[in-house]
């Protein structure tokens, strides 16, 4: 719950803010010092349960508090419209200075993660075409694919995908480090992981966008077989960005995180 909640201290400054924001609203609604907004404050106390809930889960991800920052946005955004005309000099400074960081913040991040998202996600289809073309050619032979670096999960997606597509894979090997026995990839999908010392002659090796492998480590199964298909990132990302966005204090989280050198 503590690493939790430091994660989304340092992912996600506007939600902390707009809570503060609400905790103090209610105090004056509780106190009766001011009458409540039915509309306003229902909305914000709905944002704020959606907050609590996820860090009663313990479930972490960039993208989990997009609904509570659009309404961070407007119930705050509504309050200081409301009231800047008779805010003093010294507030108006403070509330510019704070929505420029939450600016900051969320644009630099949410700019990077999008565009790394969707290189992923490009990457995945296309790597799919190949593997679907190799399947009809084969007139309904499935290929085995085989993943040096990939997780089980990363797997499990692929090959779901896969199957959507109409390539009805139910089985695929990896590495021996990733998987120590043989066994479902997913426990709730029925796709199989087998641990395997290497590909088999005729195998597909898939080396996915977001694997961890090096570029040297590519190279040894790249050298052993035939180049079929190689990636290239629409917008090409550059890895001094990935350290850039790492070490803004108001972006923290998991961007600053060492992308393999291929």
């Amino acid at each position: 719950m503590a690493e939790i909640l430091l994660d989304y201290l340092g992912l996600d400054l506007l939600v902390w803010f707009f809570l503060t924001v609400v905790l103090t609203r209610l105090y004056l609604i509780l106190g009766h010092r001011t009458a409540p907004w039915l509309l306003w404050d229902g909305l914000a106390f709905g944002g704020v349960a959606w907050l609590f809930a996820y860090l009663y889960l313990g479930m972490l991800t960039a993208y989990y508090l997009a609904p509570v920052d659009l309404i961070a946005v407007l119930y705050v955004g509504r309050f200081v419209l409301l009231s800047w005309t008779h805010a003093q000099s010294w507030s108006k400074v403070a509330a510019l200075i704070l929505a420029f960081a939450v600016a900051f913040q969320d644009v630099s991040l949410s700019a990077f993660a999008v565009f790394e998202r969707k290189n992923v996600i490009h990457a995945r289809v296309e790597i799919a075409e190949v593997v679907e073309a190799r399947y009809r050619d084969g007139r309904g032979h499935l290929p085995t694919l085989f993943f040096p670096f990939a997780t089980p999960y990363a797997i499990m997606e692929f090959v779901v995908y896969l199957n959507y597509r109409g390539v009805p894979i139910t089985s695929v090997g990896l590495a021996k480090k990733a998987i120590v026995k043989d066994g479902r990839c997913i426990e709730y999908r029925s796709i199989r992981c087998h641990p395997a010392g290497g590909p088999a002659q005729g195998d597909l090796v898939v080396v996915l966008s977001d694997d961890q492998g090096s570029l040297l480590d590519a190279l040894l199964y790249r050298g052993r077989g035939q180049l079929l298909f190689s990636y290239e990132p629409r917008p090409p990302i550059s890895h001094w960005l990935y350290r850039f966005v790492g070490s803004l204090p108001l972006a923290a989280g998991h961007s600053d995180e060492a992308r393999p050198d291929r």
